[in-house]
């Protein structure tokens, strides 16, 4: 009996700030029905991705929202209570990063892919020993952050960033490039991301280029890493973040899109590969949110620029 409370201990005391509060933890993870490990999981994986801007600066808040209303001697708390299981995410670096880019794959893909999507990249990027949770599981932690953060309204951004890059070719009258919304493939997706845990290191750039299904990839990056972005359409700049240069995205008519990692001081790259859309996008494809205000001029923008229309 006591080798399986010590065995217990372990694991808890991986991460989410050891286990002081452990009693507490294991309450509000119960009550989101979601297991410790994926959060554990889910935290390590985040803490290898750097985000930045002002989406980030907001996580934080948005996780722990709750307000109060004074009635007589009472105080009755109105929305979201202060100590659920994706508060303690907002304790940690890495808690508000996989916050974010949970936010971004829920949006993008459906329950199922989300949940692969993270597994895979949580095999290749963290180690061996780490701890891993299920693939519903991880996805069941994914839904509730967007549950909390869909306020942002990733579903405007996706449309924001369509429209900027269509304005950009219809100002230089050149041929829009088809399959702009075109979905990439899960393990593209995996790979593209896995290229973005690079931007920790100092000397890397992560530089992509081509055209089908690159406004996700765009927006993406756009939503947790706006600052080290440099975006151009043709050559012609539509973004260019306070510290861009890091990642440096270029649109142009070309397929697959191709990613690729390089080092600044000795110019090598070290890895390229061309990114995969889906074959039927509608087989994984999730449902973006929106923001209240413009939303269904903003959905609209993405599906007829989704179905090709102009």
């Amino acid at each position: 009996m006591s080798k399986q409370i010590q065995a217990q201990a372990d694991i808890g005391s991986l991460s989410l700030r050891g286990l002081g509060l452990f009693t507490d933890m294991l309450a509000v993870l119960s009550a989101d029905n979601v297991t410790p490990m994926a959060m554990i999981q889910m935290e390590q994986l985040g803490s290898l991705f750097h985000v930045n801007g002002r989406f980030a600066n907001r996580v934080p808040e948005l996780l722990t929202r709750a307000s109060s209303r004074p009635i007589g001697r009472l105080t009755l708390a109105v929305g979201w209570r202060r100590g659920d299981s994706v508060s303690l995410f907002a304790e940690s670096a890495g808690g508000q990063a996989i916050s974010l880019l949970s936010l971004c794959i829920t949006n993008i893909y459906n329950e199922e892919a989300v949940g692969q999507i993270l597994s895979r990249l949580s095999s290749r990027l963290l180690p061996k020993s780490s701890p891993r949770a299920g693939v519903v599981h991880l996805a069941d932690v994914a839904a509730l952050v967007a549950s909390k953060l869909n306020v942002f309204g990733f579903g405007n951004i996706l449309a924001e960033q369509t429209m900027r890059v269509h304005s950009a070719y219809e100002k230089l009258e050149t041929t829009i490039p088809e399959g702009l919304l075109e979905l990439p493939s899960v393990e593209s997706i995996v790979e593209f991301l896995e290229c973005l845990s690079h931007l920790r290191e100092d000397d890397t750039v992560i530089r992509i280029s081509g055209s089908s299904g690159v406004l996700y990839l765009l927006s993406i990056v756009i939503f947790m890493f706006p600052l080290d972005a440099i975006i151009t359409a043709e050559s012609y700049v539509i973004h260019e973040g306070e510290a861009g240069g890091r990642v440096v995205i270029e649109i142009c008519d070309s397929a697959p899109v191709q990613v690729q990692v390089e080092k600044k001081l000795s110019q090598s790259t070290t890895l390229t590969l061309p990114l995969k859309v889906c074959e039927d996008g509608r087989k994984i494809k999730g449902a973006c949110s929106f923001a209240w205000e413009g939303w269904i001029a903003r959905k609209l923008q993405i599906d007829m620029r989704g179905s090709g229309k102009r």
